[in-house]
Formats: C-alpha cells, sequence, structure tokens
C-alpha cells in the first residue's frame, strides 16, 4: 500500500512540475526558474561595465519579452553560445566577431537574439544589429517562412515595437562630436526605419534622422503612431 502511495505521489509530482514547465513558456520570463541565470548571462554580453564607450549613451537592458524569445531560439543551441561569448566585452577582438555571429544568428533566423544586439555596448555592433534586422523584415514577406504560418512574426512585432520604442526614447537623439554623432545618428536612423517597417507607418520615408528631424512634437506623434500597433 505504502509503495502505490509513494508512486501515486511521484506520478502527481511529475504532471505537476511538466505543468509548471508548460506555464512557464505561456508567460513572462520572469516567472521561469532558470532566467535569472539566463538574464545575467546575456547581460554580461551585452553590458561593460568598465565604461570603455563613455562618449556614447548607453543603451538600456533587454526587457524581459525580448529576453524569453531570444532563450527559446538558443537555449539548446551551443553553437549560438558560442558566438555569443564571443561578443561579451572580455572575449571580443575584431569586428569578424560579430560578422560570424550575425552570418549563423541569420542563417538560423533567431530575430529575437538579432533584436537584443541592438542594445549591445558597442556602438558598430548595436547599429550592425539594426541593419540586420531591417534586412530582415525586408525580405520576410518575399520568403515561405514557418515563422509566418505559426504566427510567430505576428508575437515578435509588438515586442520588437515596444522594445525599439524603448531605445529610441533611452537614447539622446544628438550627442557632440564628429565620428561619434555620425555613428548615433545612424543608430538612431535605424531605429526610426525599422519602427516604420515593422508597423507600415512610413512616417520616417527612410529619411536620415537628421533630415526628418524637425522638433520634439513631431516625434511624439511618431511614436504615438507606432505604439498604436502594440496589442
Amino acid at each position: 500500500m505504502n509503495s502505490n502511495r509513494t508512486s501515486i505521489f511521484k506520478v502527481n509530482v511529475l504532471f505537476a512540475f511538466l505543468f509548471c514547465c508548460q506555464f512557464c513558456f505561456g508567460q513572462k520570463q520572469q516567472y521561469c526558474i532558470n532566467f535569472p541565470s539566463f538574464k545575467a548571462y546575456v547581460n554580461n554580453i551585452l553590458v561593460d561595465s568598465t565604461n570603455h564607450w563613455s562618449e556614447y549613451p548607453k543603451p538600456p537592458k533587454v526587457t524581459d519579452e525580448v529576453l524569453l524569445g531570444m532563450e527559446n531560439e538558443i537555449i539548446a543551441d551551443d553553437s549560438a553560445r558560442y558566438f555569443l561569448n564571443h561578443l561579451s566585452f572580455k572575449n571580443y577582438k575584431w569586428a569578424i566577431d560579430y560578422d560570424n555571429a550575425f552570418n549563423y544568428f541569420n542563417k538560423k533566423d533567431y530575430t529575437y537574439t538579432i533584436l537584443a544586439l541592438t542594445a549591445h555596448w558597442n556602438p558598430d555592433l548595436r547599429v550592425s544589429a539594426l541593419t540586420q534586422l531591417n534586412k530582415k523584415i525586408r525580405i520576410r514577406s518575399f520568403i515561405n517562412s514557418a515563422k509566418a504560418k505559426n504566427g510567430e512574426w505576428k508575437k515578435f512585432d509588438p515586442i520588437a515595437i515596444q522594445f525599439l520604442i524603448n531605445l529610441l526614447q533611452s537614447n539622446p537623439l544628438l550627442i557632440n562630436g564628429s565620428e561619434n554623432a555620425t555613428i548615433h545618428g545612424y543608430y538612431i536612423s535605424n531605429i526610426l526605419w525599422n519602427l516604420d517597417l515593422l508597423t507600415g507607418e512610413n512616417i520616417v520615408g527612410e529619411n536620415n534622422f537628421r533630415e526628418w528631424y524637425k522638433n520634439d512634437l513631431q516625434l511624439s506623434a511618431a511614436v504615438l503612431k507606432w505604439k498604436n500597433h502594440i496589442k
């Protein structure tokens, strides 16, 4: 009798565990048991605690919604983590490191991972991430994508819109310097272009930010239109 009760108890525990796992993937990632360690792992790659690029504004940390999608993409992919590890401040050495990483993430269609890299500590790399994201969005209507069929793009878009608006609003629009200001201006321009692509608004019309921007009221009106696409 005790043996039967023990077996029934173990089965119940197993079902409870499986239910919790299923619930976890349907909820915000902070409810997941393994999320804090994954979040710390990604932040260790994206954030430079040495303030090496002090002349550039620091991007905000990646949101939990983006990290959830990113975890689902790479959690079982050793190669993805290998390429990501080379993008940490400690391990990064050459531009070829992020070229190789983007080639792999594009091939695997890891869009959440690319989105997360738009908040990378390296200014050049985060511009490249936005450029890669732009290309992914442009071509997706022309390819026979499983993500389009199973609704993944529909889920991705509002998360990406919200995160890109967060990037935009967390950064100064203009910074001092010559080369620095040019790179940062291209970064801001790419954020606007991606928001237009994701929403279909075409507000900026692919113009450079400095050419398009007139005043804060104009930008606020654009942000409100983009936010209307977050559901």
